[in-house]
């Protein structure tokens, strides 16, 4: 669940609002602005890591 803190916060590209990836997707997520995210997981797990060179900030 995506909450802007900001009329231009963003994760992953959207506003307000759900985002929802793939089962055992892999994403490297992106923040635009200020905004407050709440994340559901299936059993609870996820696993962070360092983003490929080429998108890394």
């Amino acid at each position: 669940m995506i909450i802007p803190l900001e009329p231009d916060g963003q994760f992953c590209g959207h506003g307000a609002g759900w985002k929802v990836f793939p089962p055992m997707s892999e994403h490297f997520p992106s923040v635009k602005g200020r905004a407050l995210m709440t994340y559901f997981l299936p059993e609870g797990r996820i696993e962070y890591k360092a983003p490929p060179a080429e998108i890394a900030p």
